[in-house]
């Protein structure tokens, strides 16, 4: 029985942001890997995108753990999706909303995929 649940919270600031589809590979798409100092629970990710230079910011994770995510935009067409581990399917896409909380799935690592809606 697990009684203690992780909570991994990402903030992600941005002035200008760009998301698509999942392709880790992708010359096209910085990637970023977000570590946790240690002992702490969650990340706040400050940056600026312009134009289509998506980015992919990688969270390893286990089942059972919270993701939250908040994107703090300051143009309306940032958005940005979450992809699970081993799928190019979002669990969760950005026109639905700017905020994200739910208990992961499976371990691995969960894609956040910033994009800005053209």
């Amino acid at each position: 029985m697990r009684t203690l649940f992780a909570v991994a919270s990402l903030a992600i600031l941005l002035d200008q942001a760009a998301i698509a589809a999942y392709a880790a590979a992708d010359p096209g798409i910085r990637q970023e890997r977000i570590q946790f100092a240690t002992g702490a629970s969650s990340a706040v990710i400050a940056g600026k995108i312009k134009g289509d230079a998506d980015v992919d910011y990688l969270l390893r994770a286990r089942a059972g753990q919270t993701l939250s995510v908040t994107l703090k935009e300051s143009n309306p067409q940032n958005y940005f999706n979450i992809l699970p581990p081993g799928t190019e399917v979002a669990m969760f896409v950005g026109s639905d909303g700017a905020d994200f909380t739910r208990v992961l799935p499976a371990d691995g690592d969960y894609l956040v995929r910033l994009f800005q809606f053209t």
